[in-house]
């Protein structure tokens, strides 16, 4: 009953609050299939991560490649106070050991706030979203279809231009947005690199 009422409005686009369930997702895919635009949460660690939990949950792999079009993946991180923003040291092997690229290290000025009364002490005044988009391209969908894993999915995806989480962080530190305690915290490593 839910679903055809749902798409008997002939909406612009269906929100389905959380996919946790066989139930939602059921909907949510057979709406997807009917030419609308499903936009939804599930709950993952990552893009590729969300493939994974989808078959998990009883999708079949070719449904999701017909229905699926874009995933991204987000996190907070803090924002640095900008009225205790200070410069700090950081060395070579620390920006490395994060995912730092060599060529990029001469552009790192690596900032932290003190503490004031504008942050509560704390040196982090406010967040900002970092972002991971996957595209279901052709590629992608391949691999889908053939059980490829999470690390391979990744592998591909940022071979076609994915940032990743921890790269999406990691540019928040070169912009002296956010500080390195953020970026450990939000991302996790790349493990392909």
């Amino acid at each position: 009953i839910v679903f055809s009422s749902i798409v008997r409005h002939e909406l612009a686009f269906i929100m389905v609050l959380v996919i946790h369930e066989l139930y939602a997702v059921g909907i949510s895919m057979k709406a997807a299939s009917t030419g609308h635009l499903v936009v939804s949460t599930l709950h993952t660690n990552d893009a590729p991560q969300t493939v994974a939990r989808l078959t998990e949950m009883g999708v079949a792999p070719y449904i999701v490649t017909s229905t699926v079009s874009l995933i991204v993946a987000q996190r907070l991180v803090g924002v640095i106070c900008q009225n205790c923003k200070t410069p700090i040291q950081v060395d070579e092997k620390t920006l490395l050991n994060i995912g730092v690229d060599p060529k990029d290290l001469k552009d790192f000025h690596v900032y932290k706030g003190k503490g004031c009364s504008t942050c509560n002490g704390m040196g982090i005044k406010g967040r900002q979203a970092i972002f991971e988009v996957m595209k279901m391209t052709e590629p992608i969908k391949e691999a889908v279809l053939r059980g490829a894993s999470q690390a391979e999915l990744r592998s591909i995806a940022r071979s076609e231009g994915m940032r990743t989480l921890r790269r999406s962080a990691i540019l928040k530190l070169k912009r002296g947005i956010t500080t390195i305690e953020e970026v450990l915290n939000a991302s996790v490593r790349d493990t392909d690199e």
